[in-house]
């Protein structure tokens, strides 16, 4: 308890030992020379504030006290202004608690979120350099591909022409006999050069260049069903041309959805689908086959060959999702959505 000025009238055990001083000796000592000096004048005015009367109610403030022959300590004190019946106190009640033990924890705490503050702008920095290393060795992947599809294609392609025209030379000069033979041989080259086209397409199909993303798919679906005899139904629109590697991205993740289905689905039908939903884009891509426990996939994927971290790397460079979904017996959904916004 103190007057109204500041001045020890009463203290107790704790006071004492908090302090550093005997009860005795605190008496009639000014509360504000415990007070550390730069907060002196502070506590001062506060105290100022408090005689000039007014409703009656506690005031805490967090403020450094400085004991006798000790290091300082962080305390919390609480003020209530006491016999107040002219509006004006006459004392002061003074609550002090040590609190330098909880400031402590809270400057580690402070402490430990800036260091993780830091770790995780430093993961996100070596994230977005990922990002950018990963869609770099992507792209320069597609446009590899792209050169060789074309050397197939037209090299290829001419190699292929130059042979036909032998082969008609070669035609008229043989017997009725030996035409047989001939056609046989161009039965075999028609053939190779189905093949060509069908290798040039997968490494990069034109019609993706050209026309886009949803015929591309189309094209691609058609090849499939062709090759395995499972129909595949393409629906959907992306209602005008995406950013080049989104398409791209999307096309690479059909055709490994795909070729998963040829592999490991026995299915009797699939249907791929396209939307725009909330500034992104999804497809979906479900089959009717025997589907598989996810849980043992996610834990066996990259060992059974379902490519899933090709398509989570394709989808990670421009900042994709894929949801798996599989119950066994009853098929597989495979659910991709892509930003179509890309971050500045």
């Amino acid at each position: 308890m103190t007057s109204a000025e500041g001045n020890i009238r009463e203290a107790n055990k704790y006071a004492s030992r908090l302090l550093r001083v005997p009860r005795r000796s605190l008496l009639g000592r000014q509360l504000t020379q415990f007070v550390l000096p730069d907060q002196r004048p502070a506590f001062r005015s506060k105290l100022a504030r408090l005689r000039e009367g007014g409703r009656p109610r506690v005031r805490e403030w967090e403020i450094r006290l400085q004991p006798r022959g000790t290091a300082p300590i962080e305390t919390a004190v609480a003020i209530l202004p006491v016999g107040a019946a002219s509006r004006r106190p006459t004392r002061l009640l003074c609550a002090v608690r040590d609190i330098t033990r909880r400031k402590r924890v809270e400057q580690r705490l402070k402490e430990s979120e800036r260091q993780h503050r830091a770790l995780y702008r430093r993961i996100v920095e070596h994230r977005d350099a990922l990002r950018v290393l990963s869609t770099r060795y992507l792209r320069a992947r597609e446009e590899e591909a792209q050169r060789i599809a074309h050397q197939l294609h037209d090299e290829a392609g001419q190699v292929t022409a130059s042979i036909h025209l032998a082969l008609a030379e070669v035609a008229r000069e043989l017997p009725e006999s030996g035409l047989d033979h001939l056609r046989v041989v161009a039965g075999y080259l028609d053939e190779m050069e189905d093949r060509l086209r069908r290798l040039s397409h997968e490494l990069r199909p034109t019609i993706l260049d050209d026309l886009g993303l949803a015929p591309a798919l189309e094209f691609l679906a058609e090849g499939f069903s062709s090759r395995t005899g499972i129909p595949i139904r393409v629906e959907g629109s992306t209602q005008g041309r995406l950013d080049p590697s989104i398409e791209t991205t999307i096309y690479r993740v059909v055709q490994e959805a795909l070729a998963n289905i040829g592999r490991h689905s026995r299915a009797s039908a699939a249907t791929i689908r396209l939307a725009r939903e909330r500034g992104s884009l999804r497809c979906v891509i479900r089959d009717d086959g025997v589907g598989f426990e996810t849980v043992r996939f996610r834990a066996e994927g990259r060992r059974r060959g379902l490519g899933l971290l090709g398509i989570r790397e394709r989808l990670d460079a421009v900042r994709g999702r894929v949801l798996i979904r599989s119950i066994p017996g009853q098929g597989t959904e495979i659910s991709v959505a892509v930003p179509l916004e890309r971050p500045s």
